[in-house]
């Protein structure tokens, strides 16, 4: 459910008894409640068996600004929240100018208080778009230029391309990482009939190599 100063999402289901919303924020076991899904999931690297996944929610929220996600068992319902940051605006209201007889005339409490919310609202979600997609921009940059250093002189794995990279080697790394740049034409596979082969490894291209010297210099 979206609201205006958060996400909330809902699942039904309990955590396992082990677990309580306050370990999740703690390095904790991996415990599926079907092992016979998340056995082939993680063998096709959809998921990981680390119980990382909590922690890198939280994680990603500290390093876009945002409050940490809050966890919580609301009766059959697992619930995950996820806030906006919160706005810090001085409202400031200015009298308006009567057309007809040119005096000064204030605005309602009514549509004064209407007129600086539409104001700081607009604000503040231009502030944050723009400090989110910088941070993001600067991420990303920085995770392909390591990627391409690494696959520069000899043809790497996903798993290593990934950890040079300093991501986990799950399957969402995988495509917001690594796919972009094989649809680019920046990497290429070295098996390439066979896209899912355990041998499969990555190579550059002429393009990333230009990509590549062009950063450096």
């Amino acid at each position: 459910m979206l609201f205006s100063d958060r996400l909330e999402i809902w699942n039904p289901g309990h955590l396992p008894p082990t677990l309580t919303p306050e370990k999740l924020r703690h390095p904790h076991p991996s415990i599926p409640r079907n092992p016979l899904l998340a056995d082939p999931l993680f063998l096709a690297h959809y998921i990981e068996k680390a119980g990382s996944g909590t922690l890198d929610m939280i994680g990603l929220c500290r390093e876009a600004g945002l409050p940490e996600p809050d966890f919580r068992q609301d009766g059959g319902q697992w619930v995950v929240t996820l806030r906006r940051p919160a706005p810090q605006v001085t409202p400031q209201v200015t009298p308006q100018v009567n057309g007809q007889d040119g005096t000064k005339s204030a605005l309602s409490r009514h549509q004064a208080t209407a007129q600086v919310t539409e104001q700081d609202t607009a604000q503040v979600g231009e502030q944050v778009s723009e400090q989110v997609s910088e941070q993001v921009s600067e991420q990303v940059s920085e995770q392909v230029l390591s990627i391409l250093r690494v696959v520069a002189t000899t043809p790497q794995t996903k798993h290593e391309l990934l950890d040079a990279a300093g991501l986990s080697d799950a399957y969402l790394n995988y495509k917001r990482h690594i796919l972009p740049l094989l649809e680019q034409g920046i990497l290429e596979r070295t098996i390439p009939s066979k896209p899912t082969s355990r041998l499969q490894k990555y190579r550059i291209t002429e393009k990333g190599r230009a990509l590549l010297k062009g950063a450096n210099q």
